[in-house]
This record gives C-alpha cells, sequence and structure tokens, in this order.
C-alpha cells in the first residue's frame, strides 16, 4: 500500500510545487512548506537580513549593551576587548596624573582608546628602559620603536592636550 502526501504552501494555500524549507533567524531553526515564489521571496528575505545584519555588526561592536537586567558583560556580538584591563589604566592615569586633552581619566564607563593607547606606551617605553624587550611589543607584535600604526606617545597626546 502506498501514501501519497501533498504538501499545501503556508503562505498561499497553493498545491503546486510546494517543499518543505528549513532556514534560521536569530539562532532558531524553523520550517515551512512554500511554492517556488514563496521559496524566492524568502530567500530574498534572508539574504537581505544577512547583509543588513553585517553592516550593523560594525554598531554593534562599538556599542554598549543597555538592555535592562542583562548581564554587562560583552553579548555573542561584540568584540573581545583584547586591549589593556580598564582598572590597570584608570590607576596608571590617576598615578601619573596623565591627561588627554586635558582631561582626566573618565571616573566610570569604557575607557576611551586614547587612554588604552597612552597606557600601552608608557608600559613599552618602561619596558625598553628596564631593558625587558619582549615585554615592549605592542599587542601588533611590533618591537617598541619600530614604524607602526600604534598609538601616539605619551608627549604627544600631552602635546595635544596643550595646544587645544
Amino acid at each position: 500500500m502506498a501514501l501519497q502526501q501533498i504538501r499545501v504552501c503556508d503562505i498561499t494555500g497553493d498545491k503546486e510545487g510546494v517543499e518543505v524549507q528549513e532556514f534560521e533567524v536569530d539562532d532558531r531553526k524553523y520550517r515551512i512548506d512554500l511554492n517556488p515564489g514563496e521559496q524566492e521571496k524568502l530567500s530574498g528575505l534572508l539574504k537581505q537580513a544577512h547583509e543588513i545584519r553585517e553592516a550593523l555588526q560594525v554598531y554593534v561592536e562599538k556599542a554598549e549593551d543597555t538592555t535592562p537586567g542583562q548581564p554587562t558583560l560583552p553579548g555573542k556580538a561584540a568584540k573581545k576587548d583584547t586591549g589593556p584591563d580598564a582598572a590597570d589604566v584608570r590607576r596608571w592615569a590617576k598615578s601619573t596624573s596623565h591627561r588627554i586633552n586635558g582631561e582626566p581619566i573618565p571616573e566610570r564607563g569604557r575607557v576611551p582608546q586614547a587612554w588604552k593607547d597612552a597606557y600601552s606606551v608608557s608600559r613599552q617605553r618602561a619596558a625598553l628602559e628596564r631593558g625587558i624587550p619582549h615585554l615592549a611589543s605592542d599587542s601588533g607584535g611590533q618591537e617598541a620603536g619600530e614604524p607602526s600604526a600604534a598609538p601616539a606617545p605619551v608627549e604627544e597626546t600631552e602635546q595635544a592636550a596643550a595646544s587645544q
């Protein structure tokens, strides 16, 4: 005995050329019966959603998650911060009375990149002065003193502050 299965498009009710489609949205899996026209529409929408997510990723990586009740740890989409620890940067800035653009380091929130850069340069110089060149390399693996897109030296940040 044979059974015949008739699929019906879940969107239009059509019976012609209907196939099961599986797809994912926000880490959830879905299954739906669609005719060829609806399959094409779904495919186009999923492609647009992917392109929009990619375009938004730049903003999501830089933004602070302010969702009420959520942990303050970076979310799945956030890029892991590989720079110096914020507490270390704040301790250094306060102990040296370092200022950037005439302002002290912010007491709360994210530590701006300029502060992290100044801290890293200070650590690199201190390591070189102590004769420990392997500690003087920046996160990119270059030795201190080599030309790079490295942060401005501490004196340059102070000079910039004085000129403003």
